[in-house]
């Protein structure tokens, strides 16, 4: 519930967002820094983000749960590899409870508009209770959006959606209340989220018609289950779960061999098709391969992990088909090869994955606002933690790496001696330009129904993205003023020399002053002191973690689950 004033409340952090990305926040500036001054504002009526939205039948996590948890908050009692949204939503309350995080939470509170004030170096957050509509403001000097990729569903396009006389939601609006047992069911889509309500619904249902858009590599999934004695073993051996969360890191390591554009790799991709394809023509009827099987390179697009999915096809009462729809009728679906009744319409079409704050306005320095700032990139882009002309903010793709990194560089910030941080234009053109020429060798633009900029990923392996995360940091060192600055320490060579924009650190006569430099990722970087006249700029090493969901004046995107 909103607390209603005129004058705007206030805290130095301000984040959007109460999923796991935005409690990793609130925990790392405990562990750090001991920083508590934070305000959360989330437009659902609980924390949980991603797996507050989707609490579909069969809804699970397709990454392993020793990998998919907090670097600093190992879970010993996953009772899967695969664990379910309930299990992960437990998770993340723990670790929110732990570090008393729950009352610095304020939901049911839309953020419609975010404005950088450049005469106070402070961001204007305009909130809206979802409950009441009443308005109020709230400060805040650095602003973190924690809004995730799995929110914003994408609507239905079909025509005629209004006149369906039963019931129709996407799968992230799940209507618990609509009776399943014994309804004629059609759901849309075969992505990941339908291949995991299929099996959990198949044997409630009268009849389930899937209607597919496209194709895709299903593999086996390794769902196995932790016991009773393998956690015991994770909780009181020293190092067992961190062994454990490495092997898998390692594993996942290896797979990124498949993706560059190159014959060694060329070849691995054919096995690792053949191998997934015998699969599904294992585990599929006879009569659907000629619809699932793919017919792009395996890797194009994510991989469906198979929990029972290509089983379920075998049942009586299961139909699979890639007839195109005309249109939506109130009895069912009309296609091309006639009319299919249902009493229930499942929406299964994914998210707006590529749109960040897009049901907010954001207006950064000179009133450039973070649309008219994404246009001239063609979409979404940034330079690691944030787009320039937007000061103090910062996206998070993922909640351990790019959490560590915008803290980094924000400590000046959060000690005082710094006012504002902000990315130079030409330093951000730059990194999205370089970023996107090296995801054009990869196999993600090697044709498959896979359309738009890659706007998440940074064109290399987990282990590239540990590395710009976690080893690049500040450090001090002597000047030939004998002032003591914060300057990235060493040259970059490669596999990482992708990320390098500069060949060298270079450091421009600061006057006599001391200076705190934040490290942003090589070319310029322009800070302002709290002396006035102190204007500097800096060159330095292009190496830090690609966040590519930002927008600025100092926002800082956390995108985690």
């Amino acid at each position: 519930m909103l607390p209603m004033s005129d004058t705007p409340s206030y805290s130095q952090i301000a984040c959007i967002g109460t999923g796991l990305s935005a409690i990793a926040l609130g925990a790392t500036l405990q562990r750090w820094y001991g920083f508590e001054d934070i305000r959360f504002f989330d437009r659902h009526p609980a924390s949980g983000g991603t797996w507050y939205t989707n609490s579909y039948p069969g809804c699970a996590c397709d990454v392993p749960s020793a990998l998919y948890s907090y670097s600093f908050e190992l879970n010993p009692n996953w009772s899967k590899s695969m664990p379910s949204f309930e299990e992960i939503k437990e998770y993340s309350t723990r670790a929110r409870d732990k570090y008393c995080l729950g009352d610095k939470m304020i939901h049911s509170v839309e953020v419609t508009k975010c404005i950088w004030k450049e005469d106070a170096n402070r961001w204007l957050l305009y909130l809206r209770d979802v409950n009441s509509g009443e308005r109020s403001t709230h400060e805040c000097q650095i602003l973190f959006a924690a809004t995730g990729r799995l929110v914003e569903p994408r609507p239905c396009d079909t025509v005629g959606a209004e006149t369906f006389s039963g019931t129709l939601f996407h799968s992230s609006q799940w209507r618990h209340d609509v009776r399943l047992r014994g309804q004629n069911v059609i759901i849309i889509g075969n992505g990941c989220t339908a291949a995991q309500i299929v099996p959990a619904i198949i044997h409630k249902v009268n009849s389930l018609t899937q209607i597919i858009r496209s194709q895709h590599w299903v593999s086996p999934a390794s769902n196995y289950t932790y016991g009773p004695f393998i956690q015991w073993v994770f909780c009181h051996i020293p190092f067992a779960m961190r062994l454990h969360r490495l092997q898998l890191f390692l594993l996942a390591e290896k797979d990124f061999r498949l993706f560059p554009m190159t014959k060694a790799a060329a070849r691995l991709r054919k096995r690792r098709s053949s191998q997934v394809e015998h699969y599904m023509r294992a585990t599929a009827p006879d009569k659907y391969h000629n619809i699932l099987v793919p017919d792009y390179e395996i890797g194009c697009k994510r991989r469906i992990f198979d929990c029972g999915y290509l089983a379920s096809l075998n049942e009586e009462n299961f139909i699979l088909t890639d007839t195109n729809i005309e249109r939506i009728i109130p009895e069912g679906i009309k296609t091309d090869h006639g009319a299919i009744p249902a009493d229930i319409i499942i929406l299964a079409t994914g998210f707006k994955t590529n749109q960040f704050l897009s049901y907010m306005e954001v207006i950064g320095r000179g009133g450039k606002s973070v649309t008219q700032h994404w246009d001239q990139y063609g979409g979404p882009g940034a330079y690691n933690t944030s787009p320039s002309a937007l000061s103090e903010r910062a996206t998070t793709e993922s909640p351990n790496s790019s959490i560590n990194y915008a803290l980094r560089i924000l400590k000046p910030v959060l000690q005082g001696r710094v006012l504002a941080v902000e990315i130079k234009e030409e330093a951000e053109q730059t990194y999205v330009h370089e970023v996107q020429k090296a995801l054009a060798k990869r196999v993600w633009d090697a044709g498959c129904a896979s359309t738009g900029l890659i706007r998440y990923l940074v064109p290399g392996s987990l282990l590239v993205a540990q590395f710009v995360s976690h080893v690049v940091g500040l450090e001090p060192q002597d000047s030939e003023v004998s002032q003591t600055q914060w300057i990235l320490g060493t040259n970059i060579s490669p596999p990482f020399a992708w990320l390098c924009s500069a060949g060298c650190s270079r450091i421009l006569d600061p006057k006599d002053e001391e200076v705190f430099m934040a490290v942003i990722n090589g070319c310029l970087s322009e800070l302002c002191l709290k002396k006035p006249r102190s204007r500097f700029k800096v060159t330095v090493v292009n190496v830090a973690r690609l966040l590519q969901e930002n927008s600025g004046g100092g926002i800082i995107h956390l995108s985690g689950a």
